[in-house]
């Protein structure tokens, strides 16, 4: 665990500036408090281990380089983490918004919690994007593409709920359920 407060008990920052790899390791966390930001600039590289990123409220988890283990969870404000080389099992937390990208198939949800996000959802993968658990953002957006050649796009929890809905498979299944109204887009541009 990574765990910062700045002075005065005020929230502080978290930049990876180095390489981390551990591949040993169960799971790596980093706690940078409510209204902080979390900037990985260098590769975190954990095998099957887990990342856990939390930094709440009005803060920002960014990255200029790759990360992947076997679960990503973020509990955040705006995260933006959309490296092409970005490479994990399973994704899930809360978040005030998120834009992520997975260099081979991803799923949504980790023991019973999937996304829920105040704003935006996008997710882009270049395998199969599935879940097992909700994706919530009424209020949102949800954006889902796949990239890979005949790449499904299956997301039918009975509790999903999203505002307005835009998928985009390539040559293969899209299907999604909705347990409330929603509006029904086109993608027709992504996340840069």
């Amino acid at each position: 665990v990574i765990q910062t407060t700045g002075a005065f008990g005020q929230p502080g920052n978290i930049t990876i500036n180095a390489a981390i790899s551990g591949t040993g390791l169960s799971s790596l966390t980093l706690n940078a408090g409510s209204g902080a930001t979390i900037a990985i600039n260098a590769t975190v590289s954990l095998g099957t281990g887990d990342l856990i990123l939390n930094a709440t409220g009005a803060s920002n988890v960014t990255q200029t380089a790759s990360i992947s283990g076997g679960d990503l969870i973020v509990n955040a404000g705006t995260t933006t983490l959309t490296n092409d080389s970005n490479d994990f099992d399973t994704i899930s937390g809360t978040v005030t918004s998120l834009a992520f990208r997975d260099r081979d198939a991803i799923a949504v949800g980790l023991s019973g919690n999937g996304i829920t996000a105040a704003g935006n959802i996008l997710i882009q993968a270049a395998g199969d994007i599935t879940q097992t658990d909700p994706i919530i953002t009424p209020a949102g957006i949800f954006a889902a593409r796949t990239t890979g050649d005949r790449t499904t796009i299956l997301l039918e929890n009975q509790f999903n709920n999203v505002g307005t809905l835009l998928l985009r498979g390539n040559n293969g299944d899209v299907s999604f359920v909705d347990s409330a109204d929603l509006v029904v887009g086109r993608l027709t541009t992504w996340i840069s």
